[in-house]
């Protein structure tokens, strides 16, 4: 008995440097990371990092710029104690846990390259896209883009925005989302890869369907002008409009287009049955006097 509590003893007291020394590389631990913060924050101070980041349109006021660099801050508090703490673990005799935590750090450190040529890749997409959004404004209002706003037709589709500008932000946020799709590619981020490529392969029948939708709005609006005087008239032209416009869409989106292509020959086909039936028995005295005429000539 007295063996057995003399074993433990030891085994304790043998234990006790280990753990006075992991507690010294605790303390340590939080130390150096709340130095690496408090410099971080200090070197984004220094060289006015949120100003900058305001200056380039990166954020929307100086309070998300110092948000931003806090984040940075505690990313780089966290990075420090994930560094030092299977150093920790060790002391501890805590291998199995230590272990994985030391993979995990390598593959970190291992990804940093790709994450770093990542951002540069996304900072030159928004510095092209931004260029390119600026002279592509500025080369549309040079040439008097802008005066189709002035068009009585399409002006209520420009009423707080000019052509030219919805034009150039169509192209950066198209810019944008090639170089986003690179990036995710660059991250070998398989499944976001296909999906965000497959978003960008559709954007055209998106662009498609906005165009009929627009078309279909200024035909709706010339209608309106030229034929106000008759109602019965002006609903037929809108209904038609409308349907047509309705099934291009559906079309142009590959919305189930078997479906759409019967249902549209189903109602040209109803439509034309209906015309034929009305002109035949409501029109046939009409007919009828026309033929007699020609008959007696």
């Amino acid at each position: 008995m007295l063996d057995s509590i003399k074993n433990l003893l030891d085994s304790l007291l043998s234990g006790v440097p280990n753990i006075i020394v992991a507690i010294l590389l605790l303390v340590l631990t939080f130390v150096v990371a709340k130095i690496v913060k408090d410099i971080i924050i200090k070197l984004a101070n220094k060289f006015k990092l949120s100003e900058q980041l305001l200056k380039i349109h990166a954020v929307k006021d100086q309070a998300t710029g110092f948000e931003i660099v806090k984040t940075v801050a505690s990313l780089g508090y966290f990075v420090v104690f994930v560094l030092m703490i299977p150093g920790v673990l060790d002391r501890l005799g805590m291998n199995s846990v230590s272990a994985p935590l030391v993979n995990m750090v390598k593959n970190i450190f291992d990804y940093i390259p790709t994450i770093i040529g990542a951002g540069i890749i996304i900072f030159v997409g928004l510095f092209i896209a931004k260029l390119v959004c600026n002279i592509l404004e500025s080369v549309l209002k040079t040439v008097g883009f802008d005066k189709l706003a002035e068009i009585e037709v399409i002006k209520s589709l420009f009423k707080n925005v000019k052509p030219s500008m919805v034009v150039a932000v169509a192209v950066k946020v198209f810019i944008i989302a090639i170089f986003v799709i690179e990036v995710i590619n660059s991250l070998q981020l398989t499944v976001l890869t296909n999906i965000s490529e497959s978003i960008l392969l559709y954007l055209p029948n998106v662009i498609g369907a906005v165009v009929v939708i627009v078309l279909a709005y200024i035909a709706i609006i010339l209608a309106d002008k030229f034929l106000s005087e008759s109602n019965c008239l002006l609903k037929v032209v809108k209904s038609v409009v409308s349907v047509i416009a309705g099934f291009m869409v559906l079309n142009q989106l590959g919305i189930a287009p078997a479906i759409v292509e019967i249902a549209f020959i189903a109602l040209v086909a109803t439509i034309s049955l209906s015309c034929i039936l009305a002109f035949g028995l409501g029109g046939k005295d009409f007919a009828k006097e026309i033929l007699e005429k020609h008959g007696k000539k």
